[in-house]
């Protein structure tokens, strides 16, 4: 299965991405992210409505998450000129806890009930924390595939848990590539999208979680140097939320 993978172009982790890659049967296919931590936001106004953000949010945003969601929606746009029903992002730290052939199962299975965004992991999570974060913010399966032993479905409340791992159709690449308004909100926040009319699902046990205990976050060093998004709570995973341990 064809899985994109966002990653800096001078990022160490490719080679270990590759090989987790083959060892569950994914085919990578690498694209650059854009670098644009140190590159101050006031230069960045044209392709990213700070104030926009501001105002709904609160916060000011950092020049690193801007080149996150630039590299996300960048990576739409690649995605909407190929004729793919569904297609698999991945960021490079992901560790697959599925085979590829578990994921396109649940993906099919997300197709079926018209889901144009299937959240396959979350990040900062290990398997206890997802214990807890399945019993406060509980799955609302529509799907239960017995043979494989996964649910799929909404959760209670949409979290900002992290782009580790998810499925987005052709329709949303596709409106997302023709969206003409400047961004204003980061990559991972599902609510947002499920407010534009895209349909959100989980799936549980998840297909990747992050390699967070061994692959230090280059965005998140530099949100702690800046001290950037201290205040932010909306954007922080569920488990931050609720300060459980990890």
């Amino acid at each position: 299965m064809d899985t994109h993978i966002v990653s800096l172009p001078s990022s160490d982790r490719r080679s270990t991405a590759i090989q987790r890659c083959v060892n569950s049967n994914y085919n990578p296919i690498f694209h650059d992210a854009l670098d644009l931590r140190g590159v101050c936001t006031h230069h960045l106004t044209h392709l990213f409505d700070c104030s926009k953000f501001r105002s709904d949010f609160g916060v000011d945003i950092g020049s690193g998450q801007v080149g996150c969601v630039l590299s996300h929606l960048q990576l739409y746009k690649k995605l909407s000129k190929l004729q793919h029903s569904f297609h698999l992002i991945v960021e490079d730290d992901f560790i697959p806890q599925k085979t590829s052939q578990y994921a396109y199962s649940v993906i099919q299975d997300a197709i079926s009930i018209g889901a144009d965004i299937v959240l396959l992991g979350y990040s900062k999570m290990n398997q206890r924390s997802l214990s807890i974060y399945d019993m406060v913010n509980p799955l609302l399966p529509l799907i239960h595939n017995e043979k494989l032993g996964y649910y799929i479905g909404p959760r209670y409340k949409n979290t900002s848990s992290g782009t580790v791992g998810y499925a987005v159709s052709k329709n949303f690449v596709t409106r997302m590539a023709a969206m003409t308004d400047l961004p204003w909100f980061v990559a991972d926040e599902w609510n947002i999208y499920q407010s534009l009319g895209f349909k959100v699902v989980h799936v549980s046990p998840p297909v990747f979680l992050e390699d967070f205990m061994h692959m230090e976050s280059t965005l998140e060093n530099f949100r702690s140097s800046k001290n950037s998004f201290s205040e932010r709570s909306r954007f922080t995973s569920f488990v931050d939320i609720i300060k459980l341990p990890v």
